[in-house]
């Protein structure tokens, strides 16, 4: 695990941030689709995003993407050297009376075959405001519980 955890640091060291997180979508009565979520490893590439996507519910939930280039493990696709590529981050808010109250973050552009470790959740309850920090979330790793480490350089929530 100290290995993968090293892999995903380096992907993100020198990765040219964009803004932040944009709001993609606000739906309310809604609430997060826990049962797609939990069943993340069983989805192609081409699913994932789906599984984010809200259910009917009481809370307000926010889709909010990351776009930005990432260093990535080097390889060749027709010929060329590619160390950079495009990557979407995707950030799941539920809110209620102002307080987020759950989350996910997860990339979208890896493509592992297990797919949920690379899948975090807000490990804290904190008041919804313009401009919030990511880290202030405290996402953890779904499966090992490890902290989100590669969100750094204060990447902000655009509310």
């Amino acid at each position: 695990m100290k290995y993968l955890s090293f892999f995903i640091l380096f992907l993100f060291i020198g990765c040219s941030q964009q803004e932040g997180f944009i709001l993609k979508k606000k739906f309310v009565n809604s609430d997060i689709n826990y049962v797609a979520i939990g069943n993340i490893n069983e989805k192609s590439k081409g699913e994932i995003r789906e599984i984010f996507e809200p259910i009917n519910g009481v809370y307000d939930i926010y889709i909010y993407i990351h776009n930005y280039e990432g260093l990535v493990n080097p390889h060749y696709e027709e010929g060329k050297l590619i160390t950079k590529k495009n990557v979407n981050d995707i950030l799941l808010l539920k809110v209620y009376n102002d307080s987020i109250i759950d989350g996910y973050h997860y990339t979208l552009d890896y493509g592992e075959q297990y797919k949920a470790i690379d899948l975090y959740r807000i490990s804290k309850k904190i008041k919804f405001k313009e401009k919030m920090i990511v880290e202030e979330l405290d996402f953890k790793n779904v499966e090992n519980n490890e902290h989100l480490e590669e969100i750094e350089n204060n990447v902000k929530i655009l509310k």
